[in-house]
């Protein structure tokens, strides 16, 4: 398993390898099995020579690739993105100490504080501070992780109690890999890392609570999986409806060809949708940038850059901005999305000048994408400060 996983180029491979480690000596120590600790001590012995051959077997190979041993020691002074998300989760946390920003505010918090990284730390805007703990205190505060916390030392209490085996070696091992990929990535965000890891904790512990389904009898039963079938059949249909909206017609929005049917259509999966977010998002993508039904769009845009700061929409809101009239606005969101999206800038300048021939409210927009532009090209220092802090007013009742 080390061999392979050492292709993933993943340089927690190392940390896993440790943790092994520690459970083997643990798991010795209070067995008194002093064989069990020197045969454990020996395989991650072998376990980090097999990495550092596959290290040198891929530097040798014909197959272009970079392997964890490499990536250990490649580029130590550079700019850390992990840091960087862990310092927007840092400050979004010092925001909302007790309750946190909410579920699914993160996201917009990498776009709002990406003036506080150092710059190229972030790919844009991310949904995730790729650590579990900094996560959890930056989207529900300080009582989510001493929740967990409290939870976690009941279950180890518990746990500890009991004669360990080799299953509960493999168990430990399981969850800790998992816990330590969680400080560096985000397992836990998915189901299907969420799963396993709730079937591990539950076959380790000692006094396991079943609940009987059988007591509600065959017809309770039979209604439970008609529920869940339809459920999941109106799931299925809502994204195949969203899917093909979105393929239907090209995001371009500089044109406004065939507008007013994916408007049609995209207003009636509104009201039906179990993904009424990504309508939105949709529609705020999709909407042309014009005078018509202004408020509708700056309205929608401004909730969907909530739900989803993505690059495009960063760079179309200010531009809704100007054509209302709010200029000032409009520079302080345009100053963000330079600052969360700097490699956008020469597409943005270059779709903000064919608006600008239409529509003179935007020329302000061209300037300063301009002078960005020219910025780039300089090279300059960086000293972290406090980035401008506009937030967008969400739709009312939407969020």
């Amino acid at each position: 398993m080390a061999l392979c996983a050492v292709f993933t180029a993943s340089r927690s491979v190392y940390l896993y390898i440790a943790a092994t480690a520690i459970l083997s000596f643990a798991v010795g120590y209070r067995q008194s099995d002093f064989a069990s600790i020197r045969r454990g001590t020996g395989w991650v012995i072998a376990a980090a020579l097999l990495v550092e051959l596959a290290k040198h077997f891929g530097n040798v190979s014909d197959v272009a690739m970079v392997t964890a041993g490499e990536r250990l020691y490649s580029d130590p002074g550079g700019i850390s993105t992990r840091f960087a998300l862990w310092l927007i989760a840092w400050n979004s946390f010092l925001q909302a100490p007790l309750l946190g920003v909410g579920l699914g505010g993160f996201s917009w918090q990498t776009f709002a504080l990406a003036g506080s990284v150092p710059p190229g730390s972030l790919p844009g805007a991310a949904e995730h501070a790729h650590n579990l703990f900094a996560q959890l205190l930056a989207e529900f505060g300080i009582a989510s992780l001493l929740t967990l916390m409290l939870v976690g030392v009941a279950l180890w209490r518990e746990f500890r109690k009991q004669a360990w085996g080799h299953g509960h070696w493999w168990g430990l091992a399981a969850i800790a890999i998992v816990g330590l990929h969680s400080q560096l990535e985000y397992p836990l965000w998915y189901a299907f890392f969420l799963g396993p890891m709730a079937i591990l904790l539950g076959a380790l512990a000692p006094r396991p609570i079943s609940i009987d389904l059988g007591k509600l009898g065959p017809r309770a039963m039979a209604l439970l999986l008609l529920a869940g079938i339809w459920v999941m059949g109106n799931l299925y249909r809502d994204y195949s409806l969203l899917e093909d909206t979105m393929h239907w017609r090209d995001i371009d929005t500089t044109q406004q060809a065939s507008w007013p049917e994916v408007h049609t259509r995209l207003s009636k999966l509104y009201g039906e949708s179990l993904f009424p977010h990504y309508v939105q998002l949709y529609y705020a993508l999709a909407a042309p940038i014009s005078p018509d039904n202004l408020e509708e769009k700056l309205a929608i845009t401004a909730d969907s850059l909530l739900f989803s700061p993505v690059d495009r929409l960063v760079f179309k809101y200010p531009a809704l901005l100007a054509l209302a009239g709010r200029q000032d606005e409009a520079q302080q969101m345009l100053q963000l999305a330079i600052l969360a999206y700097p490699a956008r800038v020469p597409a943005a300048l270059r779709q903000v000048r064919v608006l600008a021939d239409k529509y003179p409210e935007i020329r302000a927009l061209a300037a300063s994408l301009e002078k960005a532009e020219a910025a780039a090209r300089q090279p300059s220092g960086f000293s972290a400060g406090a980035a401008p802090q506009t937030q967008p007013s969400p739709v009312s009742g939407n969020r």
